[in-house]
């Protein structure tokens, strides 16, 4: 996923899009667990799915500079 950055509705929550996901178009993936920086790319597993978007959580790529992955 490329993580876009912090999410606009809440601090708490990032914000990133999978390849065939549009900016402004499609849903979005929000990320609840883990970090890694904004306009960084990250491996992401999906945790949960809502009409419009999905949400998921950091799981690598391990010792990249900035990521921490979730915590299983």
């Amino acid at each position: 996923m490329l993580v876009e950055g912090v999410c606009s509705e809440s601090e708490h929550l990032l914000q990133g899009r999978h390849q065939g996901q549009a900016p402004e178009v499609d849903g979005r993936v929000l990320i609840n667990d883990g970090t890694s920086p904004g306009g960084s790319m990250a491996e992401v597993e999906i945790t949960d799915a809502w009409p419009d978007d999905v949400v998921g959580r950091v799981v690598g790529p391990n010792g990249a500079p900035g990521v921490e992955v979730a915590v299983a």
